[in-house]
């Protein structure tokens, strides 16, 4: 069996986002391809790594430098407001 690795529909139902019908067919490879098996756990391990280093930066802003904290305020000051 040829799975394509970079198809979008494996990410997708890792993630849980299809529907019925697309589940059930990927559901029939994963039972019948030990490839299909192998690509499945691979992206469930990489979903969780980046579900997992998320969760640890949530609340966590990366820090400016002072000159950039200066550049960002000295833009917004000359911007003028939107149109309304």
């Amino acid at each position: 069996m040829n799975i394509h690795p970079d198809d979008p529909k494996w990410t997708a139902y890792v993630l849980g986002e299809l529907d019925a019908d697309e589940r059930a067919e990927i559901e029939r490879l994963v039972e019948s391809s030990e490839e299909a098996r192998t690509l499945v756990e691979e992206l469930r391990v990489a979903a969780g790594m980046l579900r997992d280093e998320l969760a640890s930066q949530s609340g966590r802003a990366p820090a400016l430098l002072a000159e950039q904290r200066a550049g960002v305020l000295a833009a917004s000051a000359g911007a003028s407001a939107p149109a309304r």
